[in-house]
């Protein structure tokens, strides 16, 4: 067995709601016996008590352009806050800002549940009615971890998953408005636990207000102890009070000491507390048009950025300019950093895609439903582990024998009669240059690089040179050759793939090491004993690629990294790193300063054979750096991505 297959099976599980519908006017919760909300009087205390008690119809009418407004919730729920605090958004009277909401819930309802409620609340509040369709339909498979939902071009609602204490020490954004809206105290106390109060301490700044229904003195006084001051005002109903909260505007009460409410605070070299963040007119330079520059370029247009991009050859010249790429998800064993960003990574590029294709109308997957075979028995181990791990949600991932294998894929295909396969419905192959040209509608590509003086720059074109130290960025040279035949039904695995195009398939793609020099190499061209090699490697799996008809073949340079995961966010200091962490080299523990950035650098590379998949989900993560959005990342995949992780490893390598 590989190592990988002798790993422990680490499992996740992620309890739902059981929701009593029998209350008649009220949607009940069966395990807290309280209310998610009223028929009679639950959207008007939803306005009276987190609305009016935050004051938001003045505070969104008063935002800048390019401004953000971060509401921050405990208790998604059913999601009625959410939809009444969006509706008044669309009614503060201009088009400036974007609205960003962090909401965590440990017992998300099930998907049929969620359906059930948002046709409810329609029903009963109509001016609700378009809010809610969307927000059904946005609404994630239900795996642990954050999911960024990009409910409109100016709402981005970021819903964590999982224990409220464990989200909210991960999470890193700051608050200007708090719901604090779990059952009550008495029927849920672990909602209002004193490590919660403390997250909420330090997710907010000065000015930061809190609204709730409930009065109860450890509610009053854990608000209290962690820098708000309270007041009570009439409630709603026969709530006879209710309670509202801010924090005073004369000191910043965001300092060392007040981060205890973090539980996974990072090393001080990935620390972003020195990050320098640009101002909101300030134009952000993106160098490359390929994957990488163009999730950037979407994400940040969202975030009410300016952006300009700029690239000699053109859009998606590169690997995504490839006719076929796959969506398919790394699978990891183990509670790892890794697993947790790739999984999440393939959540969130699958719903992106499908939201690209409504709003433009492109078809973007040319096939849905992706096959990782097993032609071992080490494999066969790795995906019963996988299966049983609950890495995907329901309905995303089913273990099949050969002859289930050969029946998806409608085709023949040579396989080990024992084999176990992994079946992945919502995965595909699409057409990258259309998934970039989605991302990139209505921008210009400039063919000059960007001005010296331009004060934001973000790399996002595979160089060895904006990385610092030796050898961790290098390029692997990928081909891949399109056949004439009739194609399988879904997008194979097997370590290299086959893909259905058309009336074709495309397989590859090799990944041989690039020259030294990358960075100024020219582009490769195909090669003959590459594409034999392709399809020698597809003819072991599917026989009849033997002698199907090699109608083109495409190569391109990957940039890839020693450790072969993305490096995204701002690039180190160097000089800096070197002085405040040298004693590393020593092994002592510190204590040590926190990281210092280069001012307005940032770096989006070593995608590797994965960009299409990573690439969205980094770029989320560099906007909300850049524009101090909720991170839809926790702090440990941040590090596992950050470029200062290779001066660290250097340093520490050379300890003693």
């Amino acid at each position: 067995m590989t190592d990988q297959g002798k790993a422990p099976p680490f499992s996740e599980t992620l309890p739902t709601a059981d929701l009593d519908w029998s209350a008649g006017d009220a949607v009940r919760s069966a395990a807290f016996g309280d209310v998610y909300f009223s028929d009679r009087g639950g959207l008007e205390e939803t306005q009276h008590v987190f609305l009016a008690g935050n004051d938001l119809s003045a505070r969104f009418a008063a935002l800048d352009e390019g401004g953000i407004f971060t509401i921050a919730e405990t208790g998604f729920g059913t999601g009625l806050n959410i939809l009444a605090a969006w509706q008044a958004w669309d009614d503060r009277g201009h088009g400036k800002g974007n609205l960003h909401v962090f909401s965590v819930e440990g017992f998300p309802l099930t998907a049929a549940d969620f359906g059930a409620a948002q046709d409810r609340v329609g029903r009963c509040w109509p001016m609700l009615a378009p809010y809610a369709e969307r927000l059904a339909v946005a609404y994630p498979a239900l795996t642990p971890g954050v999911h960024t939902i990009y409910l409109a071009p100016d709402v981005t609602l970021t819903l964590a998953l999982g224990e409220a204490g464990t989200m909210l020490a991960e999470a890193d954004f700051r608050a200007d408005a708090w719901f604090l809206d779990g059952f009550s105290p008495a029927l849920n106390e672990d909602m209002w636990r004193d490590d919660i109060f403390a997250a909420i301490g330090r997710l907010s700044a000065p000015g930061t207000t809190a609204a709730t229904f409930t009065v109860a003195g450890t509610v009053r006084r854990r608000l209290q102890a962690n820098g708000f001051e309270i007041e009570k005002r009439p409630g709603f109903g026969r709530k006879r009070e209710m309670l509202t909260a801010i924090r005073p505007d004369t000191e910043d009460l965001q300092d060392d000491k007040d981060r205890a409410g973090r539980r996974d605070e990072p090393a001080p070299w990935f620390s972003l507390r020195q990050l320098h963040r640009p101002a909101i007119e300030e134009p952000v330079h993106i160098a490359g048009a390929g994957i990488a520059g163009a999730s950037l370029a979407w994400t940040l247009r969202r975030a009410g950025r300016k952006v300009a991009i700029h690239d000699p050859a053109g859009m998606a010249a590169g690997a995504s300019g490839n006719p076929a790429g796959l969506i398919m998800p790394r699978l990891d064993l183990g509670d790892t950093p890794a697993r947790h960003f790739y999984r999440q990574a393939y959540l969130h590029t699958v719903r992106l895609i499908e939201q690209l294709e409504k709003e433009t109308g492109t078809d973007i997957f040319a096939s849905r439903g992706g096959l990782m075979l097993a032609l071992s028995p080490e494999d066969t181990d790795r995906h019963r582990a996988l299966a049983a791990s609950g890495i995907l949600p329901a309905g995303w991932l089913e273990l099949v024998d050969s002859g289930r294998a050969r029946q998806i894929a409608a085709t023949d295909m040579t396989l080990p009669d024992d084999a176990l396969h992994l079946y992945l419905p919502q995965a595909g192959t699409i057409r990258p240059p259309r998934f970039v040209a989605a991302l990139l509608r209505d921008v210009d590509i400039a063919g000059e690089p960007a001005p010296e003086t331009a004060g934001v720059i973000i790399e996002a074109k595979g160089s060895s040179a904006i990385v610092p130290g030796d050898g961790h960025l290098a390029a692997s040279l990928g081909q891949i050759d399109r056949l004439d035949m009739p194609p399988p039904a879904c997008a194979i695995t097997f370590g290299n793939y086959i893909a259905p195009l058309g009336g074709g398939v495309v397989t590859g793609a090799t990944y041989d090491k690039a020259p030294a020099g990358y960075g100024k190499l020219p582009a490769p061209e195909p090669d003959a004993s590459r594409s034999r090699r392709n399809i020698d490697a597809a003819s072991m799996v599917m026989p009849a690629i033997a002698s199907a008809p090699l109608t083109d073949a495409r190569a391109a340079w990957r940039c890839v990294t020693a450790d072969r995961h993305p490096v995204a966010g701002p690039l180190p200091d160097l000089a800096e790193f070197l002085a405040d962490y040298d004693e590393l080299r020593t092994g002592m523990k510190g204590p040590y300063p926190p990281a210092t950035w280069r001012k307005g650098a940032f770096t989006l590379t070593g995608l590797g054979s994965r960009g299409l998949v990573t690439a969205p989900l980094c770029a989320a993560m560099i906007s909300a750096m850049i524009t101090n959005a909720p991170m839809p990342v926790s702090p440990a995949v941040v590090a596992m991505l950050s470029a200062a992780r290779f001066v660290v490893r250097d340093l520490k390598r050379n300890a003693g």
